[in-house]
């Protein structure tokens, strides 16, 4: 995986893609297309207990590595949140 440069869609179900790419959101959202963001979907697999808050944070840092992607505090914060 460390080779591999990710793609920017992820197929999930219950969405038609996962995109970080706020622009392809908006478009996808008009065209009544089920879009989610990398943020949603890494906080839907730790709120769903499939991986750990750690391997959560381990993912985000490969992807940020690895794609040498961005992401603000506040947003990183919003995937922890805690869990009612």
């Amino acid at each position: 995986m460390a080779n591999e440069k990710p793609s920017p869609f992820v197929r999930i179900e219950g969405a038609d893609f996962v995109t970080n790419d706020r622009l392809a959101r908006k478009f996808a959202r008009e065209q009544g297309i089920v879009v989610f963001s990398l943020q949603t979907l890494l906080r839907a697999i730790w709120l769903s207990g499939t991986r750990t808050r750690a391997e959560i944070r381990q993912v985000l840092e490969e992807i940020k590595k690895a794609d040498n992607f961005k992401i603000t505090q506040e947003a990183e914060d919003n995937i922890f949140e805690q869990k009612d």
